[in-house]
């Protein structure tokens, strides 16, 4: 009964807004064009975020989502060997445990719950944000561990600009990649587009410590990406976007597997429409998106009855209408209602398979500028077919103690709905599944200092996290088979420690940035007499973890040394057998050109200098040392 009161109220609060006229006659100054921003801007007091800034994004351009956040973040990343499948491993949750959002939309895919971030080129954004900690009352389903935001801004300033790069890399890696964008005060495009080929043949040891070179794992990938947006006059935008990926890509054999002719061939089609209407005193938005994703597994087998052809298709319809209005200069309201419709198909599924859910949200902003403290309500509710979704609220505060001196308090309550895979697999799915249910809370403290003699600023974050996830879900033996069930109880905590730095002394420009992660995350329950997993740490997932980064930026050179440490992951769940600890440093060397109002940029970058030998998955190698040299043509009209 309360989760209909909640809905009907808020189904008023729409038509309430729908009732009210433009107000011609009045003149106001709109806010700046945002038409599809992330909602933690204003609605996630108390949480860590990470914004990738500039010139993190320009070394990373031919580079994927994992690489980039492996290089800038002490979030850890699990990669498959080198271009191969990346998955994100937030604060100690699993890979579907985190979401992954393009302007606003899940690309989580509904078979699995995950999307391999090796296939997400990290050029195609200008912002990309990470939120630490639960997300559930923002974007509903997926938001346990972390979230990380893929944003593409419209920007209405008259301008025309592109870029062209092509690059060459070790293991006969070469690409081309670039983009186009005009805008005057009433269209905005923008076109980016990627193509890149690579044997990815590196050498490696194997068992034997012989020398071998890596087979079957060949990679082709192309995909664009096409925005378009109206300003229709003073109080409407409209926009949409295109987002078409492919993917061609062998799959090489392990340490202990015999050769491998596997292949994998993917496709995505991500499209969506948008409009905005500003009023006096807020905004009403309305989105849809329609996400079709595509994969083709083969692995050949000599014996008929061993071979595997495997396709799986998934389509997702979202549709979502927000309205944000403020009551007053200090208090922002937003309140919005979210379907999704997502269906999926599979030799290895009973037919055509099928979920409906439908979420509500209240979301409530707090300001005190005069002491400068801002107060997060967040309540959502979402409604699946066939189980039981928590309610979800989130609280947080954050705000200024001393001049050089602030804390952060968040708690809130997040949940995961199995997948498809989890539901319907044959054999081995399990429909009578409930959702991964968490509390998540987190402190931190932050120091702030500036010494304007040298133009200084510093910043240093000290966090705490505690997070409980109940009816956590693995593939468990089930008699001769395995099958999907709520058997765990996961308790993650940690600390987190991030510094940012940087002063100019004349024309010399210097930034560091490090960020440290400590995470406990073990089995609370134990599910038999002889579960080895009870009060052990995960499998893959690191107690410790780092990045750090020195930039030295003089007149129109640029030069970076980065390094990241992963600590020893345990790969048995008694915690007796792990893979070692290793630490991956590189270097990036940039040099630019002007040639009237354009520019040239040439850049080289080395990996792995030390030539470190490691696995991040067992009997996955991963190549030495390596390198890229690219040349980027910057054309700037206006």
């Amino acid at each position: 009964m309360i989760k209909v009161l909640y809905i009907i109220g808020l189904t008023f609060i729409f038509l309430q807004a729908f009732s009210q006229q433009p107000l011609v006659d009045t003149v106001y100054k709109l806010p700046d064009f945002k038409v599809i921003g992330s909602r933690i801007d204003n609605y996630s007091a108390g949480q860590k975020i990470r914004r990738i800034d500039s010139l993190e994004l320009i070394q990373d351009q031919s580079s994927n989502l994992g690489e980039l956040i492996t290089r800038n973040t002490s979030v850890h990343i699990n990669t498959y060997s080198y271009n191969g499948l990346s998955q994100i491993s937030f604060r100690g949750t699993s890979t579907s445990q985190t979401g992954i959002y393009w302007n606003g939309f899940a690309l989580n895919q509904p078979n699995h719950g995950q999307i391999d971030l090796a296939l997400i080129p990290s050029g195609y954004f200008n912002d990309v944000e990470i939120l630490y900690g639960g997300g559930s009352s923002l974007f509903g389903s997926g938001n346990i561990g972390g979230s990380i935001l893929l944003n593409s801004q419209p920007n209405f300033k008259k301008h025309l600009i592109g870029d062209i790069e092509t690059h060459l890399a070790s293991f006969a890696e070469k690409g081309l990649n670039g983009g186009l964008s005009y805008s005057n005060s009433k269209w905005y495009f923008k076109t980016k587009f990627l193509g890149k080929s690579a044997r990815n043949n590196f050498p490696y040891k194997s068992l034997a410590g012989e020398e071998e070179k890596l087979k079957n794992a060949d990679l082709e990938q192309f995909g664009f990406i096409q925005d378009i947006y109206f300003s229709a006059g003073k109080n409407w935008v409209l926009g949409g976007s295109v987002w078409y990926q492919q993917n061609d890509k062998k799959l090489p054999a392990t340490l202990t597997t015999k050769a491998s002719d596997a292949s994998q061939f993917d496709w995505s089609v991500r499209s969506f429409v948008s409009a905005k209407k500003y009023l006096k005193n807020g905004s009403l938005s309305l989105k849809t998106a329609l996400l079709n994703d595509f994969s083709h597994y083969v692995d050949p087998d000599p014996v008929p009855e061993l071979n595997i052809d495997s396709e799986i298709k998934t389509l997702k319809l979202i549709t979502e209408i927000q309205f944000e209005y403020k009551l007053h200069d200090n208090i922002l309201v937003t309140s919005g209602m979210n379907y999704s419709n997502e269906q999926g198909e599979s030799i290895y599924y009973p037919g055509r398979v099928e979920q409906i859910q439908v979420g509500a949200f209240l979301l409530w902003s707090l300001n005190f500028p005069s002491i400068q403290w801002k107060f997060n309500a967040n309540l959502r509710q979402d409604l699946i077919w066939d189980f039981t979704v928590p309610f979800t609220p989130a609280f947080g505060f954050e705000g200024k103690i001393f001049p050089f001196l602030a804390a952060k308090f968040n708690v809130s309550r997040n949940f995961r709905a199995p997948s498809f895979n989890d539901r319907y697999w044959v054999p081995g799915g399990n429909t009578d599944l409930q959702p991964e249910d968490s509390w998540n809370e987190e402190l931190s403290l932050l120091l702030d200092f500036e010494w304007p003699l040298l133009k200084n600023k510093t910043g240093i974050t000290f966090s705490v996290f505690n997070s409980n996830v109940d009816n956590w879900i693995l593939w468990v033996p089930d008699g001769l088979l395995w099958s999907a069930q709520n058997v765990q109880q996961v308790w993650s905590r940690g600390i987190e420690s991030d510094i940012n730095l940087s002063f100019q002394i004349k024309k010399i420009v210097l930034k560091l940035n490090g960020g440290l992660s400590l995470v406990k995350s073990t089995n609370e329950i134990q599910a038999s007499g002889n579960d080895q997993s009870f009060l052990k740490q995960l499998i893959y997932v690191p107690e410790h973890k780092y990045f750090a980064t020195a930039l030295i930026r003089w007149e129109s050179f640029m030069f970076s040394y980065n390094q990241s440490y992963t600590g020893q992951r345990f790969i048995t769940k008694d915690n007796k057998e792990a893979l070692p600890a290793y630490a991956l440093d590189n270097i990036w060397l940039s040099k630019v050109f002007e040639m009237k109002q354009n520019k040239v940029e040439f850049a080289i970058s080395l990996n792995n200098i030390w030539d470190i030998e490691y696995q991040a998955v067992q009997y996955n190698p991963m190549p030495g040392r390596h390198f890229r040299i690219s040349i980027k043509l910057l054309l700037n009209k206006f």
